[in-house]
């Protein structure tokens, strides 16, 4: 049987309503008003590719999958704004593909020959309505033979991933063998009702004094962020997202599983404390937040550890960075409050938003960290039998967050990093990937009473390449020359020689040694004297480099002051740096929080 890819929605007359309603948990809630704003955008929509090397019977894997959403109410459920609605039956989507080479097959243009990557893309975009159902679909597709692949595509609302391993491995067992008699898992509602009986607000004091001093998020401080896009992105304008994966050595996690368990941490401690250094250095602050998610199945509801649906939730993390306090200070710190999360970990992000004074409809985090102990591959093969040894499995998502770091604590370290392509390029996210593995590698390798200050993110191959591969063995510069001169000195050699191409302008050694020495003598004028800071906000056009000598020029030090910081700290700034003056563009001076410096503009000079 082969459907129509574009796999049309049930209509409310094929899906017998059934009359059980139950409330919505905090998480499911926020789900269900991000799909509002856009069905189409693939937000949340979880894609899992199960990789089946072997022959596949598909009506009988098909008939395990009916009997799955049969069982589980979870499956068959919709969502309005206050409730779940559990239905009778909800038929599943099934579609089969052939993508083998077959001889009768007419050559074509091999641009056009069908990929994962671009199916997945197109099937995100299918919308789910949350409300008709059903929220879950399933494609078949065959590469050879003995050569399949699985995609089950869900909405997120209805499970996370401790449900999706236990539903794969209930799948699986019933496709092998359509008699075996599986285990009862207990199902969502319970859970569900217990959540809407809690009352927050006890948990108000403690949110109130774990996120004291956080005005917003931390900046996403990295290369090809462009001010304007340096806060989350609304999920209505959200593009898909990419992903790459980044493994430690087996030796390395090892090590960091022996560390942790020698000082009474986990796995999750280390990876948190390592991202919190790598999001306080990229912003160059000295205290970030981040979210977190918990698995929130420590609960008074019987069999909360095995219920089979969304009981996870995503918290606001606070992490402090001084720059002396020993990492295992840190790593203690972390490991206290996330056990003091606990009698927590159920409160809405709504809730704490109201309670902390953040803002209502921006994110209070740009990135977000997940940890898994181990992934579905290595689980599933773990717990199932021989036919699990060849299977793998991988879990596609989307988030409305714009950088998400799932990583898997299995027998070596595995970094997800999923983000927007319109905010970050693929090299920035490798690099940020390569320095998050070389900071968890100087975990392992250095004593943890090492202070913070002597972690560094650069790695060996990024300072060969800063000290010597891009470095003159014989610069010819003496120890007493400025930048600034030896810029003057190469401008009177080489005055005709293009020094600055942009899309702007371009411009010769000569005429940039000219508007430097303008932009200098007006800074002067303007009361910069040696020594003093100057506040630069410009676009990186020609003219920024033009400012930048000019400040030297003048016996200053340059403050860059990027959009991409809350405006509090731009203030801040400014006034700690007692900067005279600031250097900015007319366009981007609306955007600068008021401050005591005096504003010159780059075009009046």
């Amino acid at each position: 049987m082969t459907a129509s890819p574009s796999m049309p929605m049930v209509s409310s007359e094929n899906a017998a309503t059934g009359a059980e309603r139950i409330p919505l948990t905090p998480l499911q809630q926020g789900m269900y008003f991000t799909w509002l704003q856009d069905p189409t955008a693939g937000i949340d929509v979880e894609q899992m590719v199960c990789t089946l090397p072997e022959p596949v019977d598909a009506p009988r894997l098909r008939a395990a999958w009916e009997k799955i959403t049969a069982t589980h109410p979870i499956l068959r459920t919709t969502f309005t704004a206050d409730a779940a609605t559990i239905h009778d039956t909800l038929p599943i989507p099934w579609q089969e593909l052939d993508w083998s080479d077959q001889p009768d097959r007419p050559e074509s243009d091999p641009s056009d020959q069908p990929d994962l990557s671009g199916f997945l893309a197109k099937d995100r975009r299918i919308p789910f309505d949350l409300t008709i159902g059903p929220l879950q679909r399933f494609t078949l597709i065959r590469h050879a033979a003995d050569d399949y692949q699985l995609v089950w595509t869900f909405h997120h609302i209805l499970l996370d991933g401790r449900a999706i391993t236990a539903l794969l491995d209930q799948g699986f067992a019933l496709y092998e063998d359509p008699h075996v008699k599986l285990p009862t898992l207990p199902s969502f509602q319970p859970h569900n009702l217990w959540q809407a009986t809690l009352d927050h607000t006890s948990s108000g004091p403690f949110w109130q004094s774990h996120l004291s001093g956080i005005s917003g998020p931390t900046p996403l401080i990295v290369d090809h962020l462009h001010p304007d896009k340096a806060g989350p992105v609304s999920p209505v304008a959200l593009p898909p997202q990419a992903a790459a994966d980044h493994c430690l050595p087996a030796a390395l996690t090892t090590t960091l599983r022996g560390l942790a368990a020698t000082h009474d941490l986990t796995l999750n401690t280390f990876v948190q404390a390592a991202f919190a250094l790598l999001l306080g250095r990229y912003a160059g602050e000295d205290r970030v937040i981040f979210g977190a998610t918990r698995a929130c199945r420590h609960t008074p509801v019987p069999g909360s550890q095995d219920t089979i649906g969304l009981l996870i939730n995503t918290l606001p993390l606070k992490v402090d960075l001084p720059s002396g306090q020993p990492l295992l200070n840190l790593l203690q710190t972390l490991r206290r409050h996330w056990l003091d999360l606990r009698p927590h970990e159920h409160t809405p992000l709504s809730f704490i938003r109201r309670t902390c004074g953040l803002s209502a409809t921006a994110a209070p985090f740009n990135h977000l960290l997940v940890f898994e102990n181990d992934d579905y591959t290595n689980t599933l093969q773990g717990n199932g039998g021989p036919d699990f040894a060849h299977r793998t499995f991988d879990l596609h998502e989307l988030t409305s967050v714009p950088l998400t770091l799932a990583v898997y604590g299995s027998t070596s370290l595995r970094l997800h990093c999923a983000w927007q392509p319109a905010l970050f390029d693929h090299a920035t996210i490798q690099r940020l990937l390569g320095h998050m593995a070389h900071v968890l590698t100087q975990f392992a390798t250095l004593p943890l009473t090492t202070p913070l200050s002597d972690f560094t993110l650069t790695t060996p191959a990024e300072r060969q390449l800063l000290l010597h591969d891009w470095q003159p063995e014989d610069p010819g510069v003496d120890s007493e020359t400025t930048l600034h001169g030896w810029f003057s000195e190469i401008a009177a050699t080489f005055p005709d020689r293009i020094a600055v191409t942009a899309e702007d302008a371009t411009w010769t050694y000569q005429e940039l040694d000219r508007r430097a020495n303008t932009i200098a003598h007006a800074l002067i004028a303007a009361g910069v004297k040696p020594g003093d800071f100057v506040g630069i906000c410009m676009d990186r056009r020609a003219p920024l480099v033009a400012a930048l000598l000019g400040i030297l020029k003048a016996g200053a030090a340059y403050l860059p002051i990027d959009l991409a910081y809350p405006p509090e700290r731009l203030a801040f700034m400014l006034q700690d740096a007692q900067a005279p003056v600031l250097l900015t563009e007319r366009p981007l001076a609306p955007k600068i929080p008021e401050n005591p410096a005096t504003t010159l503009f780059i075009e009046d000079i």
